[in-house]
């Protein structure tokens, strides 16, 4: 009986530690960059992550590794100007259409701002630059604030005709529970191992037919 007790125990101490929420505080400037933390209960993770010193590649690596890669929030947050904020509102979009918009449901937005300058080299580049960032900006924010809840919200693109360079604030602080962290990586990574099984059987499939003619 005692088993039973320490069992119940147990399981209901994770599923306290499940609903506790992971609460993200995100803000970026032009000038300095992205800041911020990710906190749980007592444990707190700093934004960006500090760089650790790596090796510097030789001359016939760099060759090797293509010049573009695809850029994950982790690389993104450790970017600064105006292009690092377009790149991360170009990732909240993808992650909107991708395998994380499962958890977008139950990310509950508490305050969302954006602001952005938008200039150019002349009148007519602000015009275009302005529609190209509006048209990136406002649908994946009115995204958020509708999935989110968010009563606290605060966005605008405007065009700056006065000046030649761009500039953005943001901020969010948004929670979500463990759970459903738990949940989406869970599926995500039942999808990447499909996805490498999927990869290897059609290997074996093309290279089945060559043994058989060989022998």
């Amino acid at each position: 009986m005692i088993w039973l007790i320490v069992l119940l125990g147990i399981l209901g101490l994770i599923a306290v530690l499940l609903a506790i929420p992971v609460t993200v505080r995100l803000s970026f400037d032009s000038e300095r960059g992205y800041s911020g933390k990710i906190q749980y209960l007592f444990f707190k993770f700093r934004l960006p992550p500090e760089e650790k010193e790596e090796k510097v590649p030789s001359k016939r690596k760099e060759k090797e590794e293509p010049d573009e890669k695809k850029k994950g929030i982790r690389d993104i947050i450790k970017q600064k100007g105006f292009s690092g904020f377009l790149d991360f509102i170009a990732e909240l979009t993808s992650i909107a259409g991708g395998t994380a918009k499962r958890l977008i449901s139950h990310i509950r937005l508490k305050e969302l701002k954006i602001k952005a300058l938008v200039a150019g080299e002349d009148a007519a580049c602000t015009a275009v630059a302005y529609g190209a960032v509006s048209a990136l900006v406002y649908p994946i924010a009115s995204t958020f604030i509708t999935i989110g809840k968010c009563k606290h919200y605060d966005v605008s693109v405007t065009p700056d005709f006065e000046s030649e360079e761009s500039s953005a604030k943001l901020f969010f602080h948004a929670s979500v529970r463990l759970l459903f962290l738990v949940i989406a990586g869970l599926y995500a990574l039942l999808r990447y191992v499909k996805r490498i099984i999927r990869q290897k059987m059609e290997q074996n499939a093309k290279t089945e037919p060559v043994t058989e003619n060989s022998k």
